[in-house]
């Protein structure tokens, strides 16, 4: 345990010294033109909505069926820009800034999966969708599993892209110190987010160049997340406010399993679509969403790393199209 810690602290000591080009964001946060949902589609706009006691920014339009679309950590409504294009002729769509992201509200707590899920599912009532389809990614996955597992009436189908099993025998077994599961450092920056004090001396100054470090490292396609997008993803991290909301979701991780543990017994019945990325988690997602879920049908997104809406948008949108086909018949 001992060498496992320490080789963390060194890890962490090593990316603080790696991080050294400071850069200065201002904390007005700006859609460059680029990036405007008029610009992404016509059809789009973006809007804001006081629900659950936060104000969230979101992004909607289109008709048909509608899907909410679930960002995560290193990144923000815009995560989903390939993919909203290619949906929002045939479908209604709804991309919300999570709390602390974005152009959303930076509350001082409540980041585990159960607010941030009664967020969208406050939002989603707002707007009038009670029946959806769900695509969710890295650390918004998991409160995308009990939005399913709280109203399975409304859910349709749920998309959940490249992240473990929000359980903690599944966490903690990915954190141990084997040479497969310290790539890059292992899972570093989760532990690291239950230290503000911490996380604050990393991040602060280098928003740039952390986030580049992940666009870099854990990605297949080259490319495939942007000057323009990279810059305004560091801006939103940038500063105290933007670090606060950004790692809430970490910080309150253990919450989340508390959260997530009753799914162990009382699984999980809406049609999941476990999407592990052939240069990441691969099956292993579906593997894992076994333990929480009754139907689950894994499939590995080839020729990508972490970011499957940004490196391979056009095989996701084709896929979710079959999966939602198959289980509608």
């Amino acid at each position: 345990m001992l060498s496992t810690v320490n080789y963390y602290l060194s890890t962490l000591l090593a990316c603080t010294l790696l991080l050294s080009s400071a850069t200065t964001y201002a904390q007005e946060l700006t859609i460059p033109p680029e990036l405007r949902p008029e610009n992404i589609s016509p059809k789009l706009s973006s809007q804001t909505a006081t629900v659950n006691g936060v104000e969230l920014h979101y992004v909607t339009g289109g008709e048909g069926p509608v899907v909410l679309l679930w960002h995560g950590f290193l990144g923000n409504w815009a995560s989903y820009r390939k993919v909203l294009p290619l949906l929002v002729d045939n479908y209604t769509v709804v991309v919300p800034d999570m709390r602390g992201y974005g152009h959303s509200e930076v509350p001082d707590s409540n980041y585990s999966a159960r607010p941030v899920m009664e967020d969208f599912h406050a939002l989603m009532r707002r707007l009038g969708h009670d029946e959806i389809h769900i695509i969710s990614h890295d650390m918004g996955a998991p409160s995308a599993l009990l939005y399913a597992s709280e109203f399975p009436d409304e859910v349709l189908t749920l998309t959940y892209m490249d992240e473990p099993a929000m359980l903690l025998d599944t966490i903690a077994d990915k954190i141990e110190m084997r040479p497969e599961d310290t790539h890059y450092g292992g899972l570093w920056w989760w532990m690291m987010a239950q230290s503000t004090s911490l996380t604050e001396m990393v991040v602060l100054g280098n928003e740039r160049n952390y986030i580049d470090w992940y666009y870099d490292n854990y990605t297949m396609v080259e490319g495939a997340i942007d000057e323009t997008s990279r810059r305004y993803f560091a801006a939103d991290l940038a500063g105290k406010t933007g670090v606060h909301g950004w790692f809430g979701t970490y910080r309150e991780v253990f919450t989340t399993m508390e959260q997530t543990a009753p799914l162990a017994t009382n699984k999980v019945t809406t049609p999941i679509l476990a999407l592990g990325a052939e240069g990441s988690l691969g099956k292993k997602v579906g593997q894992m969403l076994q333990a929480v879920a009754t139907r689950v049908t894994t499939e590995v997104a080839p020729g990508s790393g972490h970011f499957i809406a940004e490196e391979q948008p056009e095989w996701l949108v084709e896929r979710f199209n079959r999966f939602v086909a198959e289980t509608s018949r």
